[in-house]
């Protein structure tokens, strides 16, 4: 139960949590002004996560997609809840695991973890992506892989991410739109499955259409 988990790490971080908050506010004013991209950040923090419909079935499933974390501050009695592969009840400073995203997108804004970047959008992917995205299986790596790109280049200022996604979409959405017009019984079998979920909504969504208009 991953709400479970998520009750047991705040409140083993409790203590973290309360030496970051006095530190934050014996910050002077002075270092306020010298660093403004750290309020920019929570502003846009803020504003995303308001965007995000936490009620909707789609969103709660695409932010249980895991990704990997450093923490930056020690979890006692955590070891083994967030790494059953670890014999140690606690997890130092610099431990690395996978953690839902909802999960990583709470502790990063409490500034307990840090959050790199999953492999499903490293260099690998990308040269395929780059090559021809219209022929890469992304479901294969992430049902929700154009969501969750932009989220994560959200909150690893990886501009780069957004701009993979952004043009892998692109590119895949002009070939839907054909396909869903003229793809065949048989090369649906095979097409379809590589599609991501939204993808598959939009697919669907035109082949609908394509049919309610030819029984107009």
């Amino acid at each position: 139960d991953t709400k479970r988990v998520y009750k047991i790490v705040l409140g083993h971080l409790k203590s973290a949590t309360r030496t970051l908050d006095e530190a934050e506010g014996r910050e002077s004013a002075h270092s306020k002004l010298l660093h403004p991209t750290k309020n920019v950040k929570k502003i846009l923090a803020i504003e995303s996560e308001a965007m995000w419909d936490y009620y909707d079935v789609e969103s709660i499933l695409e932010e249980e997609e895991r990704v990997p974390v450093t923490f930056t501050v020690g979890a006692k009695g955590l070891g083994q809840v967030l790494d059953p592969s670890t014999d140690q009840n606690d997890l130092p400073t610099g431990s690395q695991v996978e953690v839902p995203f909802w999960m990583a997108n709470s502790l990063v804004s409490r500034n307990m973890v840090r959050l790199s970047v999953p492999k499903i959008f490293g260099e690998k992917v990308k040269r395929e992506l780059l090559a021809d995205a219209t022929c890469v299986d992304l479901r294969d790596r992430s049902r929700y892989y154009f969501e969750l790109g932009l989220k994560v280049s959200l909150l690893t200022n990886q501009t780069d991410v957004a701009m993979l996604v952004l043009s892998s979409f692109r590119d895949r959405y002009q070939r839907i739109l054909t396909e869903c017009l003229t793809i065949s019984e048989e090369e649906s079998i095979k097409y379809l499955p590589r599609l991501t979920s939204e993808e598959r909504e939009l697919f669907d969504a035109g082949r609908l259409s394509t049919i309610l208009f030819k029984v107009w």
